[in-house]
């Protein structure tokens, strides 16, 4: 069973560290900065951008939709190169709506074109209709900027009432991935002050963090790791944000700091 959850869903996980890690507060809490985003009230007219290489599936699932809310205005496209060369008569787009076949060799480059739309339009919500098997992947993508994620194991009334939440400004989780969240936390053998201290960041900031210990650029980040420039861009811009740091030389110094804190 689905649930729906509004933006104060950050502030009663992170009241309550037993049921959700550290990480599902925060990029609830910071992945959208509110100036940028204009809330649609529950009953005015959604635009939502469908985004889907199958052509067939694309065209089932919004003719389902239409059936269930005849007020929505949908646009197709077979990817984000020809979203961006849409004519502006369409007008606003309030929700990009990528329906993806997610998989772990797949995943960096949907995780990419995340950051590319929050880098592009700032103001439009982004929902992902996947089923993704990998938690870690789901929290990812909130933390780049997603608002909404629908795995396909829900009726197309949730999948609507969905995003005219996130239109409206909430953020929509499936009690699916809360309850894997928790079951994680439970599992989680005891952590040291090392692991703790670690747990601030995913394992993908993990791993730019490290090259950014070693000096290195982000175009060669992005090499190294297999990750769009834009994708690293927005890891770094995120770590600084939860270090408080103004650069990256400061975010080496403040890590130095905080793991000399640890092991005293």
């Amino acid at each position: 069973m689905s649930a729906l959850h509004d933006a104060s869903l950050p502030r009663i996980h992170q009241a309550d560290p037993r049921v959700l890690p550290h990480a599902i507060g925060s990029f609830l809490s910071e992945s959208w900065p509110d100036e940028q985003r204009h809330g649609v009230d529950r009953v005015s007219p959604l635009t939502i951008a469908v985004i889907d290489d199958r052509p067939l599936i694309r065209d089932c699932f919004g003719r389902g939709l239409k059936a269930v809310d005849g007020s929505l205005k949908l646009h197709y496209f077979s990817d984000l190169t020809s979203l961006e060369t849409t004519p502006a008569a369409i007008g606003p787009i309030n929700i990009i709506l990528i329906c993806a076949a997610w998989s772990k060799t797949k995943s960096d480059l949907y995780l990419s074109q995340i950051a590319q739309i929050r880098a592009d339009r700032p103001e439009t919500d982004t929902v992902i209709l996947s089923e993704i098997e990998d938690v870690s992947d789901v929290l990812q993508a909130f933390e780049l900027g997603v608002r909404g994620y629908i795995p396909p194991t829900v009726s197309l009334e949730v999948a609507v009432s969905a995003m005219r939440l996130v239109a409206a400004g909430g953020i929509y989780v499936p009690a699916s991935i809360l309850a894997r969240c928790e079951q994680l936390i439970r599992q989680r053998p005891a952590a040291n002050v090392d692991e703790e201290s670690a747990s601030l960041f995913t394992s993908k900031q993990m791993l730019v963090i490290d090259a950014l210990r070693k000096g290195k650029a982000n175009k060669i980040i992005a090499y190294d790791l297999n990750m769009c420039e834009s994708t690293v861009k927005v890891h770094v811009r995120n770590i600084m944000k939860r270090l408080k740091a103004r650069n990256r030389t400061e975010v080496v110094y403040l890590l130095s700091k905080l793991e000399g804190s640890v092991r005293n």
